[in-house]
């Protein structure tokens, strides 16, 4: 034990003396030489006194947040609070767009007529139509007298030619047809004896593509010794002059008193219409 030691003591101090080294360093190598070999550990010790208790340090800097945690379950349901009170109306929001049309409905039944409105404010006059053709309306008076002599129709013979006349168009150019609408009447003197003579008179009509029955009264009218024979009718689509004639009969001697014929001239001359008598 005492050898070990001592070689221990020897090459500390060749150790220590070798070489130069700091102080430090040398009293450190030293304590580490002469440092012998640990004993066998102690038995414990009675614990000592509580210490005082020290002064709170300072806080620590606050550590980085953890990591989230998962999602918990959904709790149940709560109960339905109270209703709140209505908000104010919101702006009204700009219009939508519109909706296809749809398809069309049932119709509906007729409605009862509802009251007549109130009579609208005139409306504005339309434009003026086109001037329309010029109409004209011409009466002619022929009047028929005897001659000095006088004139005498013979007695059963045929009709005798009293008297001829013509229908100048007025203001209607030969091309155009026209109307005319005739009336008159033949005054007629019996110059025999023979009771109840008869009589009659016609008129005929050249250069006219229509005339109606212009013999109209074949039974005259006899005032004392003197018969009036009325004669009417009408000649439609006359074009140019219009010769006129009148014919004369009687089954007895009788000379003409005198004639009169009004001829209206017209533009318009609506067909006759037949009347079936009884209806």
């Amino acid at each position: 034990m005492k050898i070990a030691l001592l070689g221990g003591v020897i090459v500390g101090l060749a150790l220590f003396f070798s070489a130069p080294r700091p102080i430090a360093a040398q009293i450190r190598t030293l304590q580490n030489t002469y440092k012998g070999i640990s004993g066998p550990k102690g038995d414990r010790g009675d614990q000592g006194p509580k210490g005082d208790k020290g002064d709170v340090g300072p806080a620590g800097a606050t550590g980085p947040a953890g990591p989230a945690g998962a999602v918990g379950p959904v709790g149940p349901k709560g109960d339905a609070g109270a209703p709140g009170a209505n908000g104010k109306d919101g702006a009204a929001g700009p219009k939508g767009d519109q909706g296809e049309v749809g398809p069309t409905g049932i119709p509906g039944s007729v409605g009862p007529a509802g009251p007549a409105g109130p009579k609208g404010d005139p409306g504005i006059a339309g434009t003026a139509g086109k001037d329309g053709a010029s109409g004209m309306t011409t009466a002619t008076q022929f009047i028929i007298t005897p001659p000095d002599a006088g004139y005498q129709i013979t007695g059963g013979a045929p009709p005798v030619l009293v008297a001829g006349f013509t229908l100048q168009p007025a203001g209607a150019s030969y091309y155009a047809p026209v109307g005319y609408v005739l009336s008159g009447t033949v005054d007629l003197q019996p110059m025999g004896s023979i009771s109840a003579q008869q009589y009659s008179c016609s008129l005929s009509a050249a250069n006219v593509s229509y005339a109606a029955d212009v013999v109209v009264d074949v039974t005259p009218i006899i005032a004392g010794n003197q018969a009036r024979l009325y004669l009417g009718g009408v000649l439609r689509n006359a074009y140019g002059p219009v010769r006129l004639s009148l014919w004369c009969w009687s089954d007895g001697p009788a000379r003409l008193m005198r004639g009169q014929f009004t001829i209206l001239q017209v533009d318009n001359l609506l067909p006759g219409v037949s009347v079936i008598a009884g209806n």
